[in-house]
């Protein structure tokens, strides 16, 4: 079970919630708006397209990971359509303030796209003054340095860069202490074994098992 938010007290929202700030926040932008999130929250990234649909700005994904992740999540079924998607060469003829670009490197990764877009451009698409740049994502303890190169960067090139301080574009997807507890109520576990956490969040997860009266062990990955 996973462990990662053991310690936070209240219970986890659901994806939906940050649907309406997401609206607003893309009508207040005027010029191109990039987007980066983990390419594994295949949720989000549809969040995301399908509130910039709403808005009426047409989707480009870009980025190996973003577009594997899409095309298992369509071919299983996990996901039964997603908003049209452009080619780098279509975008090139809409209007930048119709325009929504999904971009891979929410952690500040020097290769991936939202890095390129923050220095060169990434293959003739670039961004700069009056553009927008949203990271629907949060950062992963020691990661800060990586991700802190990329804001400055796009800051130097005259594009408005908005973080997820409050929580009105992202949610967690690992469940809190409360979710935990309810899903040890539900499924009546023989023996409940925390995984996905550092040592601290394994040991809590123990202690919160014993609560319900359930067995633990806490075993190391491997």
């Amino acid at each position: 079970c996973d462990s990662t938010n053991v310690l936070s007290e209240t219970p986890g929202r659901s994806e939906t919630s940050i649907k309406g700030s997401l609206i607003s926040f893309i009508k207040a932008q005027t010029g191109m708006i990039a987007a980066t999130t983990f390419a594994s929250n295949i949720a989000r990234l549809l969040t995301l397209a399908e509130c910039a649909h709403k808005c009426g700005r047409e989707v480009l994904v870009i980025g190996r990971a973003m577009q594997t992740m899409i095309s298992a999540a369509l071919a299983t079924g996990i996901i039964k359509n997603f908003p049209t998607k452009l080619t780098i060469q279509d975008a090139q003829n809409i209007p930048r303030s119709k325009l929504f670009v999904l971009a891979t490197g929410s952690q500040g990764e020097t290769r991936a796209v939202s890095a390129q877009l923050s220095r060169d451009g990434y293959q003739g698409l670039s961004m700069g003054q009056g553009d927008s740049f949203l990271f629907s994502s949060k950062t992963i303890p020691g990661n800060e340095l990586a991700v802190g190169r990329v804001i400055n960067d796009f800051i130097s090139r005259g594009v408005n860069v908005f973080e997820d301080e409050k929580g009105d574009y992202h949610v967690s997807g690992h469940a809190n202490r409360p979710d935990l507890l309810k899903i040890h109520s539900m499924i009546k576990p023989q023996v409940l074994i925390p995984m996905h956490g550092e040592p601290r969040h394994l040991a809590e997860h123990c202690k919160l098992a014993g609560v319900g009266g359930f067995k633990s062990i806490l075993a190391q990955n491997g």
